[in-house]
């Protein structure tokens, strides 16, 4: 359960770092890839439709955006790259977890990491606002 300790240290880490009204738009922002996510897996027109894209064009298209954003702004590797690869690695290791014990697969492992995600914010914005200010202030 390593990896759920690097999660919550990641997103305390972005939360340090961005200012309070830039989370809530990190925040939103997460909302809506995990709405989408839920939405993929539910309807089938939807996996129709991305199941023209070949997975490589996919592939190519991310990680070109992903380059765009690193060379436009930095930060974007401390602030998507590092809490996208925890995120990534918590779950699978809750993957591991759920296939020993026979739980249901996408609900029992969602919430858990949305809490754990949503707390290392909260504390992180925490030791922003309180202790050692991490966001650029004007």
């Amino acid at each position: 359960m390593g990896s759920l300790f690097v999660l919550w240290l990641s997103y305390a880490l972005v939360g340090w770092k961005l200012l309070l009204g830039d989370i809530v738009y990190y925040v939103a922002f997460l909302i809506s890839i995990v709405v989408i996510l839920v939405s993929i897996q539910d309807e089938p027109w939807i996996q129709g439709v991305f199941g023209y894209i070949p997975q490589a064009v996919t592939v190519i298209l991310i990680l070109s955006l992903l380059l765009t954003f690193i060379i436009a702004y930095p930060a974007t590797i401390f602030l998507v790259v590092v809490p996208a690869l925890s995120t990534f690695m918590a779950w699978q290791d809750m993957e591991d977890c759920i296939a020993k014990r026979k739980l249901p697969r996408f609900k029992s492992r969602l919430w858990p990491l949305v809490a754990i995600a949503l707390l290392g914010l909260a504390f992180g914005e925490i030791v922003d606002l309180y202790f050692i200010p991490g966001g650029s202030y004007s």
